[in-house]
């Protein structure tokens, strides 16, 4: 209960300016279903909220395993849970290793006009070419939507250096 005094405090101060009646709850801790009680309880007798909602770390869990596009959008939550369970054995590999090296890039990435740009070209025709000046985010943005794709439509990902690898390697029998 320690955890919630901030939260307390912050539920009566915004009860007494009349900007909240509610009260949401949002944390990446594990919230039994006593906890979430005796919270409530305290934020409406405390705080004089009327409804509260509570959203622990199973709940966060699930909203990511469940959503392959929320993972994309936020490249970043790829981290938090257990790829296994999101991808195939071969893909699980294949984005472990690419997460492995993104590990520092992930860490500070901002999803950018450009990114948001390449997630709707990928997503509308299957295909992004990303050009620009140098270190301007293309590798970066390259390799979270390849970690993407992986996700979303189990793609092999495939680095290349040069427009001849990419037709010694590109298989038009293969949709992936």
């Amino acid at each position: 209960m320690a955890d919630i005094e901030g939260d307390i405090r912050k539920a009566k101060l915004l009860q007494q300016q009349g900007v909240a009646d509610t009260y949401v709850l949002l944390t990446n801790m594990k919230v039994s279903q006593l906890m979430s009680v005796r919270i409530k309880d305290r934020l409406q007798l405390e705080a004089n909220i009327e409804s509260v909602l509570i959203f622990g770390s199973e709940w966060i869990s699930q909203k990511i395993l469940e959503d392959d596009r929320l993972r994309m959008l936020v490249p970043r939550i790829y981290g938090l849970g257990d790829l296994s369970q999101i991808l195939d054995e071969r893909a699980y590999k294949q984005a472990r290793k690419l997460l492995l090296s993104l590990q520092d890039d992930l860490r500070r990435f901002v999803r950018t006009h450009a990114y948001e740009r390449a997630v709707k070209a990928l997503e509308e025709f299957g295909f992004v070419c990303l050009i620009g000046e140098p270190a301007c985010g293309k590798t970066t943005i390259a390799h979270t939507l390849a970690l993407a794709a992986a996700d979303r439509w189990h793609c092999r990902a495939l680095r290349l250096q040069t427009a001849s690898e990419f037709s010694r390697h590109w298989n038009t029998d293969d949709p992936r």
